[in-house]
């Protein structure tokens, strides 16, 4: 075991019980060095999940199936410290370091349990970030002035104030490897978001044009090519919670027993350069009561177009399957430019006012409404499908095409009373609908995987949370549903309790439903309940 640990744990490890012994009954530890301060804070947590339905094995006897495990199912820890140097009034320095794994991938390594597959396949990938770039999640400095701030260094920029589901807010990549979406996207994606390399301008020229005031610019560029969406594919490259391997593609005569046995995805990676520079411009402003922004974004898609590889199509024994020949895939992963331009408006709907107030509720409804259009989005077509019939391989088979893409959400966030729940606090309330809509028509399929894209899909989501005994215990309920594509939902419940100044435990739940291989329902044997252990200083 003594090799597992790494001298990156050994530091964490003897850095966070260093922050043990020191924390006082405060959120921060201040150390004061001349005329300058420094901040350090800080948390350790550890996760213990178990899965409520689904099977030990990642194959059914016949082809590949999500890989899923009922029974304990993940320990995931964070060590995590974030220091902030206030050199003067306009000049900051910041940095926070994560060191982040699984124990139960350390015990799969250490013994020959079989009763921790699917686990096991996956344990070189998920048991530790342990790269440079994954540990370091901040490092910047910043200027700040009446009329320009500065941030220069690894960061991220948060766009967009839709809940579970993002639209403007396409600055940083997203990590699905652990927990998918469900892992804090109800507390707006702080723990998965991958920060960037980036330089940050915003402008402050304290001008009005009409009734509009509080104009802010800003400017953005970043030289990382960092994969906009972080997720493995197979529970050979990711356990429990990767993305499944398709379980319904098409037999192919003359490969065994014509079964897909396994898929192997290849990254082409980009190189930094001034080409593949991503670069974004923001307008933020108040008209009267409406505060909005306008959004421009010249990046890279969140999600890579999946195209053949060398060797497309080859024969294959065993893979994921425990028996028999069939074919396997080698496919390529390929992020495209993308080009969006889209708008931000939130207003408190003051002119309900006496209808709030009929009800009893101390504030009024906010009105929010997030859009973009996109130009020439890749996607997939039926390319997968003709593996059936042997045209899948003929080079001048297109993969993809392009098509324009309009998405909108339009939500409201109501603070409401309900007095017979609880007597004492409100119950935030937000409520979103959200529409994709494609241009131009045409049958469209989510390679590789044999289910098709909708023209127009159509989700909903919710999030409602509240404090009892004077914020001590604070539950929260979070829910997605797609409406029209495969009739999924994700359900996620928590209650998180605040004891003093540092500990922070928390127990919950997670439900997913949904037709396989397509939207959440890639996640439908996934449900589980966990409890969190979190210490913070």
């Amino acid at each position: 075991m003594t090799r597992i640990f790494k001298k990156e744990f050994v530091f964490f490890v003897c850095l966070f019980c260093l922050s043990l012994l020191l924390a006082p009954a405060v959120y921060a530890l201040e150390y004061h060095i001349g005329d300058k301060t420094l901040y350090v804070m800080g948390y350790g947590e550890q996760y213990v999940r178990f899965g409520m339905s689904g099977t030990t094995h990642s194959n059914d006897g016949s082809y590949i199936t999500s890989a899923s495990r009922k029974g304990l199912m993940d320990g995931m820890f964070s060590l995590y410290t974030w220091q902030h140097l206030k050199w003067s009034d306009s000049l900051e320095f910041r940095t926070s370091f994560r060191y982040e794994g699984d124990w139960l991938s350390y015990a799969v390594n250490s013994g020959d349990h079989n009763d921790f597959d699917p686990i096991r396949p996956s344990r070189h990938n998920m048991r530790s970030d342990d790269h440079t770039k994954q540990i370091v999640r901040e490092c910047n400095v910043a200027y700040f002035s009446r009329y320009l701030n500065v941030k220069i260094g690894k960061q991220t920029v948060a766009w967009g104030q839709t809940d579970l589901l993002r639209l403007m807010d396409m600055i940083n990549p997203i990590d699905y490897r652990r927990m998918y979406v469900l892992r804090d996207s109800d507390y707006g994606y702080a723990e998965s978001r991958v920060p960037l390399w980036i330089a940050k301008v915003e402008v402050f020229p304290e001008i009005s044009i009409g009734d509009i005031t509080g104009i802010a610019l800003q400017f953005m560029a970043t030289l990382d090519t960092e994969s906009k969406t972080q997720f493995n594919i197979g529970p050979r490259n990711g356990g429990v919670w990767a993305f499944p391997v398709p379980a319904d593609m098409p037999t192919v005569a003359g490969f065994g027993d014509g079964h897909l046995k396994d898929i192997t995805i290849h990254d082409r990676r980009r190189s930094q350069s001034l080409k593949n520079t991503t670069f974004a411009f923001r307008m933020a402003a108040n008209w009267g009561n409406t505060f909005f922004t306008i959004n421009f974004y010249h990046g890279w898609d969140d999600s890579p177009v999946l195209v053949r590889g060398p060797n497309f199509l080859h024969v294959q024994n065993g893979g994921n399957v425990a028996d028999g020949i069939g074919y396997g895939l080698n496919l390529e992963q390929i992020y495209h430019r993308k080009t969006c331009l889209g708008f931000t408006v939130a207003r408190e709907m003051d002119f309900i006012r006496p209808f709030a107030q009929a009800l009893h509720q101390p504030a009024n409804p906010t009105l929010r409404v997030e859009a973009y259009y996109r130009w020439n989005k890749p996607v997939a077509t039926d390319w997968i499908e003709r593996i059936k019939d042997g045209t899948a391989t003929d080079p001048n088979s297109k993969e993809y095409r392009r098509r324009d893409v309009l998405r909108y959400m339009v939500g409201w966030d109501w603070p409401m009373r309900i007095h017979f729940l609880n007597p004492h606090k409100e119950f935030f309330t937000t409520f979103q609908f959200v529409h994709a809509h494609r241009m131009n028509g045409g049958d469209f399929w989510n390679a590789p995987y044999h289910s098709k894209d909708p023209k127009d899909k159509f989700d909903v989501t919710g999030l409602v949370n509240t404090t009892y005994f004077h914020d001590l215990v604070r539950p929260q309920i979070a829910f997605t549903t797609d409406l029209n594509h495969n009739q999924a939902s994700l359900l996620k419940g928590s209650c998180r309790f605040w004891f003093g100044d540092h500990w922070r435990p928390e127990i919950g739940f997670m439900m997913m439903t949904g037709k396989k291989d397509s939207s959440h329902g890639m996640f439908r044997h996934r449900d589980n309940i966990w409890l969190k252990v979190k210490y913070q200083f």
